[in-house]
């Protein structure tokens, strides 16, 4: 296991690795680096299985590097130490492309070999679903095969590190309408654009799909010690306020969403999230008596 660490202090990288090598099940050699400008320069001679940031220290806060080394690297994994209560720091370095942020006085070598595998194992995976037709050719998301893969992989990481995850289940109102009305090129469209609301609504380390027709999903881990349920949803209701119709979709955007939130054990499936974020989404459409698009 070759790992870079980008802003340790002096003495932080031989003690890292030492714990590392104590606890890992495969050697483990650990290369320093000052900044991320200096990572990038040494991931370019190759040879980096994953990288973890010291952003506990100023030289490891640089969002905007870390956005282009993620941006540049996708199949490299990224850890984030943060300072003791630094919450908001983490979320962020997560949302610009590290894999998971951990308070860094609260880690053992124990937990970081764990953060490393488990991020090497889910960039693995990220890597296979870019290669295997995984991902919905209309609207560019997962399709429920990569949803499923994915999300039940993070749900599972999850429930052994006892936190908190979400599923919306989205159902696209009025396909039915569109598609007899206004025929299949404008319910194509209308899709398109409801994929679009989804990318730019949730975290790009978000799991998004189509899962099928009309029906979308998204999986998180929740950045938080608890998040209200209908957070998420009334994110997405707000975006798809924001969309206007246009002479190419001359009715607006809604969808009727429901949303499950816990914290997961080891036999929580991603199925049964699914099953009861689905439920929920019904109750939705029912109480809204979701149909032809208002104003179609």
């Amino acid at each position: 296991m070759r790992l870079l660490l980008v802003g340790p202090a002096p003495d932080d990288a031989p003690r890292l690795e030492a714990g590392l090598t104590r606890v890992s099940p495969a050697p483990v050699e650990v290369r320093r680096v000052g900044s991320l400008a200096d990572a990038a320069r040494r991931l370019a001679e190759g040879r980096v299985d994953a990288m973890m940031i010291d952003a506990a220290r100023a030289e490891g806060r640089d969002l905007e590097a870390l956005r282009r080394t993620c941006r540049d690297w996708p199949d490299l994994p990224v850890i984030v130490l943060t300072a003791a209560g630094d919450d908001a720091f983490g979320l962020k370095a997560i949302e610009a492309g590290a894999q998971d942020a951990l308070p860094k006085p609260d880690t053992t070598p124990t937990l970081l070999a764990r953060a490393v595998a488990y991020a090497v194992e889910r960039q693995r995976l990220l890597g296979k679903i870019r290669t295997l037709a995984l991902v919905d050719e209309l609207t560019g998301l997962y399709n429920r095969r990569g949803f499923l893969t994915l999300a039940g992989h993070e749900l599972r990481v999850a429930a052994r590190q006892r936190r908190r995850v979400w599923v919306l289940f989205a159902d696209l109102d009025g396909m039915k309408w569109i598609n007899d009305s206004l025929g299949h090129a404008a319910g194509d469209r209308a899709l398109i654009e409801a994929a679009a609301v989804l990318k730019a609504t949730f975290r790009e380390s978000d799991t998004i799909a189509r899962l099928g027709g009309d029906e979308f999903a998204v999986f998180a881990v929740s950045s938080g010690r608890r998040a209200a349920r209908n957070r998420p949803a009334e994110r997405l209701r707000r975006a798809l306020a924001e969309r206007r119709p246009h002479p190419g979709r001359p009715f607006p955007l809604a969808m009727s969403i429901g949303v499950v939130e816990r914290v997961p054990d080891t036999t929580t499936t991603i199925d049964r999230l699914l099953a009861i974020a689905d439920e929920r989404m019904y109750r939705d459409k029912r109480a809204r008596g979701a149909g032809r698009p208002r104003g179609g």
